[in-house]
């Protein structure tokens, strides 16, 4: 299925089409369709009522009746929506020349080249999966697979042989514990989408594969920034492609390039400066680090300021924890976690927590989850 959208998406940009993303698993879509006037629904499936197959839709067995829309006169051709961490989801429109920019920059930082093999495993539903699984391996000349599906990953490892891959932390600990007892063919891992903690990127390292982390956003095409293999810059998000600039007011990170987007649908172009809502420093030596969204900052009672994610993140490199989530509960925290098979010492995780975290906290209480956030 993925290389019949990778098709289908190129053809309708290259025909001066809008193409728009959206997740399969929404309800709603037909309802997507209406609210933005979109002229053909392509779906995988054959037999849904209002739809047209993807096979139907690159062999053109239907008759097309698009419309001259008033939303093409931002120059648009790629349309996704935001994930709604922060909000109610909006529809972002970026152009060639965002798309273009921001893979032309990333491939030059990450070095692809006509060499590597890479196996895509991200949905293109999100900016990621087209920016950097799809159109940068295109433009720098390597081998781009496409394997049956998720569960058939680790078999179509074997079958491909990749030396560089796109993925998620969250995948990044599987294929970790695949690597202990399998040799693999990969290098190179370019990971995004969340935080990547530097545990893990030092993990890698010691089997010879160098992991990448990524910061980026939607509405920036989306790379903003990655690592560079620095090892003592393992926990920052690494210094900004050279497409965009930045500024900080008051903590908060602003930026300016040829990678950030048009505007949101229905809304006013973007200005020079996209405000991102994140906070963070940039370091001496040219690298970014982040502290945590805007929004959430907590203003302790001993009048320090406090992100969340600062105790996430912390939470994080504890062995064993897969990903966590903290909360303000009156003048204290929850953090709930999700662990490795079970095995993680609550009261010795709260100390980590105590001693490594700058600032005076009073933890509630923690809470294992069943499930991955």
């Amino acid at each position: 299925p993925s290389i019949l959208l990778s098709i289908a998406y190129l053809s309708v940009v290259s025909s001066g089409g809008l193409a728009f993303f959206s997740n399969p698993v929404d309800s709603n879509i037909l309802d997507i369709a209406k609210k933005y006037e979109i002229d053909v629904v392509v779906t995988e499936n054959d037999n849904l009522n209002g739809f047209v197959s993807i096979l139907d839709f690159i062999n053109m067995n239907f008759t097309p009746n698009y419309t001259y829309k008033k939303i093409n006169d931002f120059n648009a051709c790629t349309a996704f929506f935001t994930s709604g961490t922060s909000g109610e989801a909006k529809c972002v429109l970026l152009s060639e020349k965002n798309l273009c920019e921001n893979v032309i920059a990333g491939c030059s930082m990450l070095e692809y080249s006509p060499s590597d093999i890479h196996l895509n495993i991200l949905p293109f539903y999100h900016a990621y999966g087209i920016t950097c699984s799809l159109l940068a391996p295109l433009y720098s000349g390597g081998t781009l697979c496409f394997g049956e599906s998720v569960a058939t990953f680790f078999r179509d490892l074997n079958i491909f042989k990749p030396t560089f891959i796109q993925t998620v932390p969250m995948v990044l600990q599987t294929i970790l514990a695949y690597s202990q007892n399998h040799k693999m063919s990969i290098y190179k891992i370019l990971s995004g989408g969340a935080n990547t903690p530097a545990e893990l990127i030092n993990a890698f390292r010691k089997i010879g594969i160098q992991v990448y982390s990524c910061y980026g956003m939607t509405e920036c095409s989306p790379c903003i920034s990655c690592n560079d293999g620095n090892i003592s810059k393992d926990s920052s998000v690494g210094k900004l492609l050279s497409c965009n600039q930045i500024k900080f007011l008051d903590e908060e990170i602003f930026l300016c390039g040829t990678n950030i987007m048009l505007g949101y649908f229905g809304e006013e172009k973007q200005g020079d400066w996209f405000q991102t809502g994140d906070c963070g420093y940039m370091d001496k030596d040219g690298y970014l680090y982040l502290t945590g969204r805007k929004n959430g900052c907590v203003k302790l009672q001993n009048g320090e300021k406090l992100f969340p994610e600062q105790i996430e993140n912390i939470a994080n490199m504890f062995s064993g924890v897969v990903e966590s989530r903290a909360t303000l509960n009156y003048s204290s925290f929850i953090l709930e976690i999700f662990v490795q098979e079970n095995t993680v010492d609550l009261y010795s995780l709260e100390n980590f927590i105590y001693k490594n975290l700058s600032v005076s906290i009073k933890l509630d209480k923690i809470i294992i989850v069943p499930h991955a956030f």
